[in-house]
């Protein structure tokens, strides 16, 4: 079991004369040495959380000799091949890395972040946008705030990957990296160099420009009404078909929406995004976190949309009353006043997201690939 690895590390006994603790003890041991959570004793099972909590735990501890604590011994035994260092004022940590096994990356110690920054919870990082890119343009965010707001968009992204393990942290050209605590509050967060040359260190800033956690706060907000409504409506597009147009790269309509069977003109707003066949985009989980970011491109990444589309407020294109991306159905008889234009044959796979205009998921359909 992990916990006891962890107090063999520490220099405790679990066997012979003079042992300190038993193999079948080692849970009670380590709670008693401030090793483990007491969540623990109540039979739940250890998860990788539980062996990250325990080995950031044991950093602090001192060996069973009380000479160092077990940080230093590592530090001393050349686990940590070298060591970080602050600068005069602790306003920046250079922190030394490796290469990773394919030489395109490098790895972090993430004992040493933790000793360092003993209060992380969370581990972001972005996608790796050059920084002057007109992605990172919003009315209403700074550049810096949507770098923040698009390692949030990503958390369920790589926390299934391999990116952060117990022991280390992955460092990708160009990707910024940011440690959390608990409330999403920056303790520190850095840019890793996209250079030619291989570097020998990162440098980690604790000085930011924003709020992380009221950033966190406005970014739930939105993001967590998709998995509150996604089964509770059922969007579709009508079959009716109106006001045909041929601009030369083919035939689009007018088609009203269903929302739970019945037509709608109001209260939503939509995106389209395409999709090749197979991309993926296929369990709940996937299609959950697609939305995910797709609100986020929505409502916090809209700069450029409200250059070309100037609306009374901040609001963009997709959440105006513009003729341009809801057109009116002036057919008589129509079952709704507004509706949205689409391509008839596309040869990719489109899905339409609903949402309110203050930020409220309502839901989605697709329309399948066709030729």
């Amino acid at each position: 079991m992990y916990v006891t690895f962890v107090l063999r590390a520490l220099g405790y006994e679990d066997g012979g004369n003079a042992s300190d603790f038993s193999y079948a003890q080692a849970v009670s041991f380590g709670i008693q040495r401030g090793l483990v959570d007491e969540r623990v004793s109540s039979g739940g099972n250890f998860t990788r959380g539980d062996a990250a909590i325990v080995s950031e735990n044991a950093l602090s501890q001192y060996l069973r000799t009380g000479e160092k604590t077990l940080y230093e011994s590592l530090q001393e035994g050349g686990a940590l091949k070298s060591t970080a260092y602050w600068n005069a004022g602790q306003t920046a940590l250079a922190v030394p890395v490796s290469s990773s096994d394919d030489q395109q990356s490098y790895v972090l110690s993430r004992i040493t972040l933790q000793h360092f920054f003993p209060d992380t919870a969370h581990v972001l990082f972005t996608s790796g946008t050059p920084e002057d890119s007109p992605f990172y343009l919003s009315d209403r965010y700074s550049r810096e705030e949507l770098r923040f707001i698009e390692a949030l968009s990503y958390e369920k992204h790589y926390s299934g990957s391999d990116w952060v393990t117990v022991s280390a942290v992955l460092a990708v050209p160009g990707v910024t990296i940011y440690l959390t605590d608990s409330q999403y509050e920056v303790l520190g967060w850095c840019r890793v160099p996209d250079k030619p040359a291989r570097i020998q260190e990162v440098t980690f800033k604790t000085a930011t420009g924003f709020d992380g956690a009221t950033l966190s706060a406005d970014y739930h907000r939105i993001i967590d009404t998709v998995a509150q409504n996604w089964d509770r409506n059922q969007f579709e597009l009508g079959e009716e078909r109106y006001a045909p147009r041929d601009d030369g790269t083919g035939i689009s309509y007018i088609r009203p929406v269903k929302r739970n069977g019945n037509y709608v003109d109001s209260g939503w707003y939509c995106i389209i995004f395409s999709y090749p066949p197979g991309n993926g985009n296929t369990t709940r989980a996937e299609r959950i976190e697609k939305t995910e970011q797709v609100m986020a491109t929505v409502f916090f990444f809209s700069d450029r949309s409200l250059r070309e589309y100037q609306d009374s407020d901040w609001t963009n294109r997709y959440i105006s009353d513009s003729e341009f991306q809801y057109p009116k159905i002036t057919e008589p008889g129509a079952p709704a006043s507004r509706g949205i234009r689409i391509y008839e044959h596309s040869s990719m796979e489109r899905v339409v997201y609903f949402f309110t205009r203050d930020g409220v998921y309502l839901g989605r359909t697709s329309i399948p690939a066709s030729r």
